[in-house]
């Protein structure tokens, strides 16, 4: 038997030491600690705050074998929300591997604007006495974060969601059935985002969302370096971050109904090529939206 404080000071200590954790950013005590004790509470099945209060109880043997494989995973750079198979994004506990990419906090502002953009569309067809649901598109879903998030807020529209992935895609309908239960309004397809894009019985879309692969090639073997293991394929938008971006503007001109709209995640400062690629398609009306730390995160373009 072992004393939780011990096993807890030890991992802190093994964790400080990695080199993998401090490649691409300042690993500190703070962050060392929170690591083991999500890990420990993880393990012991109980919250942080219960973990911290009871550092002195004795735990059995086979809970620190497995704290301490999950340690070492840790230990090796892996992200912490693969080794826990969990990550919270807009208030929601998505299921995570290492097949997509991990929900981040800055993608929450396209969920925000995702929203906004089929509560104006929902109020414009009441408008006109018109009785039908939206038709939404989710490119480069991956986890199914942002489309499963914005349906928790706007039920009753139908949602296509496609990949590349196979894989990907059965994560996103793991999240869709773990969160949302009932299946019917969403169609999961394998596809290629270079391609134009499926229409849902042949009706094209009223809104559709991306979060596309913009880090540039270089860049993203520099980040992956650090063993946190996230795809390449979800973060490699080519040599300058940029070539999804006009696939995207092509195949969703293409496929909105007049007055749609294309909402895109884009990467630091990609606003202005972004949007004159999104113009330059055909889209009028673009508008850019700021995350919490300032940076232009979002375009919005309407057909």
């Amino acid at each position: 038997m072992s004393e939780i404080n011990d096993v807890r000071k030890k991992a802190i200590s093994e964790l400080l030491s990695s080199p993998y954790l401090k490649k691409n950013r300042c690993y500190t005590l703070n962050d060392a600690s929170l690591d083991v004790d999500l890990i420990l509470s993880h393990v012991l099945r109980t919250t942080r705050s219960h973990l911290i209060a009871f550092l002195d109880d004795e735990i059995d043997e086979d809970v620190v074998f497995e704290a301490e494989r999950l340690f070492k995973l840790r230990l090796m750079g892996l992200s912490l929300a693969y080794i826990m198979e969990e990550k919270e994004f807009y208030g929601l506990p998505f299921y995570v591997n290492e097949d997509v990419l991990i929900p981040k906090a800055d993608t929450e502002l396209l969920v925000e604007k995702g929203v906004q953009s089929i509560n104006e569309l929902t109020r414009e067809i009441a408008r006109k006495n018109e009785k039908r649901e939206l038709n939404i598109l989710d490119v480069f879903t991956g986890s199914g974060c942002v489309a499963i998030s914005i349906a928790t807020m706007c039920s009753s529209h139908h949602y296509t969601l496609i990949d590349i992935s196979e894989k990907a895609l059965n994560v996103a309908k793991r999240n869709a059935k773990k969160l949302i239960g009932k299946l019917g309004d969403f169609s999961f397809l394998q596809h290629d985002a270079l391609k134009s894009f499926p229409l849902t019985n042949g009706k094209k879309y009223d809104v559709i969302l991306a979060n596309p692969p913009y880090i540039p090639h270089d860049e993203v073997l520099n980040l992956l370096s650090d063993g946190r293991a996230e795809p390449q394929l979800a973060l490699d938008g080519g040599e300058d971050g940029l070539c999804f971006y006009y696939a995207l503007a092509k195949h969703s001109f293409a496929s909105l109904s007049e007055g749609g709209r294309l909402l895109s995640e884009i990467g630091d400062g990609q606003a202005m090529i972004v949007t004159s690629i999104f113009k330059n398609a055909g889209f009028g009306g673009c508008t850019c939206y700021n995350d919490l730390s300032g940076e232009k995160r979002v375009v919005e373009a309407i057909k």
